[in-house]
């Protein structure tokens, strides 16, 4: 009985470590977003993360003529400073972006508020 519960456990704790791994590294998604960054900032309690936010673009609303404005939220992995700077530098100027990305299935509070993680930036000429 006791063997069966020792190879039950790690059997438990080998499923566990792999799950984490998996939701850890894999993508669920990659693509690019193209836009304006607007906002940029390192933010977080304990563990500080740089989050920012990409202004899409608006959508004419009809008649009335409101805009309705398409904001995206992303985050930067830690420690990768060339994105970071190239972001900063590129919001700092104004200047049109496509951010190439990587979607997550789950989101770690140490690694950002989103799920999803800028791995390229590109400056779009105007």
């Amino acid at each position: 009985m006791r063997k069966i519960l020792i190879i039950f456990v790690a059997a438990l704790m080998l499923a566990i470590m792999g799950t984490f791994v998996i939701t850890f590294y894999y993508n669920y998604s990659t693509g690019d977003r193209v836009g304006k960054v607007m906002k940029f900032s390192k933010k977080g309690y304990v563990v500080k993360t740089w989050e920012g936010q990409l202004f899409l673009g608006g959508i004419g609303g009809g008649d009335g003529g409101d805009m309705n404005s398409t904001y995206w939220n992303f985050s930067v992995y830690p420690g990768d400073d060339e994105v970071r700077k190239e972001i900063e530098e590129a919001m700092n100027k104004g200047h049109r972006v496509k951010l190439q990305y990587e979607e997550k299935l789950f989101t770690f509070s140490w690694r950002g508020d989103t799920k999803y993680f800028i791995v390229d930036v590109e400056k779009i000429e105007e």
